[in-house]
């Protein structure tokens, strides 16, 4: 799914191999039928507008946006985080994931200790099958926080991990 046009309309498009795409229309046909009217007459419009051109610079404007905002993340996971944590810069997405070293799950440090210090990130074992499995990864987020945001997130969360260690 494609979220650039406008992140919180909830339209977009996606591409595959047919029986792939297949499987997605019928699971959308029996869960939603379809993305509101609205937000569908709505992009269709956006996009007679602007035609492929102002699409295309759309495009290239939300590609530029992301790469600064993963870039300011990934300055303020170096500044903070080096030696604490390991990671791999993001090629694609909003979310950067993070191993923390030296501690086997990092559930309380995330969901309690960060919360009280308003650091909101999410802990990896919400995404794992098992998620009552310890977990040494959390997810951060990119997409909206400024980088002056990142950077004190960082900083706050790199003297919890000390702390925890």
């Amino acid at each position: 799914m494609c979220l650039f046009v406008l992140s919180r309309l909830r339209i977009g498009f996606i591409t595959g191999p047919k029986p792939l795409i297949e499987r997605i229309v019928l699971h959308i046909q029996v869960s939603t039928m379809h993305p509101s009217t609205f937000a569908q007459l709505l992009v269709s419009q956006l996009l007679y507008q602007w035609g492929e051109e102002g699409f295309l610079a759309h495009v290239d404007r939300v590609i530029d946006f992301y790469r600064k905002q993963r870039d300011a993340l990934m300055a303020a996971a170096d500044k903070w985080l080096s030696g604490l944590a390991e990671w791999h810069v993001p090629t694609a997405g909003m979310f950067l994931w993070v191993k923390i070293k030296g501690i086997h799950d990092v559930r309380k440090l995330i969901e309690e200790k960060a919360f009280k210090k308003e650091i909101f990130m999410l802990p990896g074992c919400g995404f794992y099958i098992d998620s009552s499995a310890p977990c040494p990864y959390f997810r951060a987020s990119f997409s909206s926080a400024s980088p002056e945001q990142m950077d004190l997130a960082f900083q706050r969360l790199a003297q919890l991990i000390k702390e925890s260690l």
